[in-house]
């Protein structure tokens, strides 16, 4: 990977930063501000939750600025969230910003309930270290149990046992992990007939 530059002249990229709001039952990434940046692709993979699987990243130098984690941003049409904000090491000035390329899902909670619940953004991610598809053989039929990870925004509260949308699709909220204070990870299972 290239070493990240900080000088202004470096800074040729324009970023939007986006901030999540509200409106009466959903919650949106809607951007607030543009910005320059010089953004470096990482060689390796960023990881952005604790239970699932690692995502392509971005390191990317911007003027210091209010930047939280709870914010993110959009390069290129992409949706980076953000997993690290420092004070630039060559450079008061500036910030030095680690951050995985995901693709967000609108998703709804609470679908098992006249008239469904929040609307929101979510990842979609792949469950790390744990068998995620098991195959059971009934007869006469087939089940696939199929396991993921939802992580969310930390004002998104999801019910054990309820069901909710993720980008189409129906699954059963199983575990919460809600520890982390940027974000809470949700195990999500559903069930396909073969």
């Amino acid at each position: 990977m290239a070493e990240a530059r900080w000088t202004c002249g470096d800074l040729r990229e324009r970023l939007e930063v986006l901030a999540l709001t509200s409106s009466p039952g959903v919650l949106t990434w809607e951007p607030c501000r543009r910005v320059w940046g010089n953004v470096q692709p990482t060689a390796g993979r960023v990881v952005f939750s604790r239970t699932s699987v690692s995502a392509p990243g971005v390191q990317l130098v911007l003027r210091r600025q209010a930047l939280r984690l709870t914010d993110a941003l959009r390069w290129r049409g992409r949706h980076v969230f953000l997993t690290d904000i420092r004070t630039h090491p060559k450079g008061r000035g500036h910030l030095l910003v680690t951050g995985a390329l995901v693709e967000p899902v609108r998703c709804v909670g609470d679908v098992n309930l006249p008239g469904g619940g929040l609307v929101f953004p979510a990842i979609l991610a792949e469950r790390y270290g744990r068998q995620d598809l098991q195959h059971e053989q009934l007869d006469p039929y087939a089940v696939n149990r199929i396991a993921y990870v939802l992580v969310t925004p930390k004002a998104v509260v999801l019910t054990r046992g309820a069901l909710v949308d993720a980008g189409g699709t129906v699954y059963e909220v199983q575990l919460a992990h809600g520890l982390d204070e940027t974000q809470t990870e949700y195990e999500v299972v559903r069930k396909e007939d073969l």
